[in-house]
């Protein structure tokens, strides 16, 4: 082997060592769901994947509602917490947190929740466990972090969402709500040309997927109605993810009055 050849494998090791290095830490499941009637907490596990770095995190819970444009409205809960919410991890090890109730809640409709694992880069120190007094200072700073659902399930649940095409404002979109008690995840949202016969293309890229809410109310998806000169009535398509199985939807469609 020539001493090029060599030279790019060792390389390559080297790239390959830090990388997964640098990966930090990775949690063993991303979206949580608790059940009252049978256990009133979830328990999952995060690794530390760094061969040579002492993990720290800081856990944090807050209550999730949506905008009507989609986006996340977050504000402090008393309902769950996460424990421990402070933690380190040696290197090659893992720590399980376990996110429970704190108090009993109405079984009407889901609450939903986001859990953020932040990890922190304490500048100067190798060893101990950040506390509350010293978790925030000037020798500390966030890095990375992963963000995700946590949903407390209704007594009896049911999964309803009405999806259709509206004019707002000279522009066309598509209305999504929820109308059942639990969230629902859909994918591939597109509003397409009503034609008389065969398929046709969405009218812009399709939305790969959006998580919606108990009761939330969002649009999204928007066009101009300038640029559909041509077109009379447009409806919405998408596929509601149900397990492993997706089924394919049409919703209401519209008529472009001009």
């Amino acid at each position: 082997m020539s001493m090029k050849k060599i030279l790019t494998v060792a390389l390559s090791i080297i790239a390959i060592f830090f990388a997964a290095d640098a990966r930090a830490f990775q949690i063993s499941h991303m979206v949580h769901e608790i059940d009252p009637e049978q256990t009133p907490f979830s328990d999952f596990y995060i690794y530390n994947d760094s061969r040579s770095e002492r993990l720290h995190l800081v856990i944090t819970l807050r209550a999730w509602k949506q905008n009507e444009d989609g986006s996340r409205n977050l504000s402090s809960t008393e309902d769950i917490t996460a424990f421990p919410n402070l933690l380190v991890i040696e290197p090659g090890e893992r720590r399980k947190v376990r996110i429970g109730l704190q108090k009993a809640l109405q079984r009407d409709v889901e609450h939903s929740y986001r859990l953020n694992v932040r990890q922190l880069a304490i500048e100067g120190t190798t060893t101990g466990a950040p506390t509350q007094a010293n978790s925030v200072s000037s020798a500390v700073r966030f890095t990375r972090s992963f963000n995700m659902p946590v949903f407390v399930r209704p007594e009896t649940p049911k999964q309803n969402v009405a999806v259709r095409a509206v004019s707002l404002d000279g522009k066309i979109a598509m209305e999504l709500q929820n109308i059942g008690n639990v969230n629902v995840k859909l994918r591939d949202l597109a509003l397409y040309q009503v034609a008389s016969v065969g398929n046709t293309e969405p009218l812009a890229e399709p939305i790969s997927a959006i998580r919606l809410l108990a009761g939330s109310r969002i649009v999204v998806g928007t066009i101009s109605a300038a640029d559909l000169k041509s077109i009379a009535v447009v409806e919405p398509h998408f596929k509601v993810v149900s397990g492993d199985v997706d089924e394919d939807r049409v919703g209401d469609k519209l008529e472009i009055n001009r």
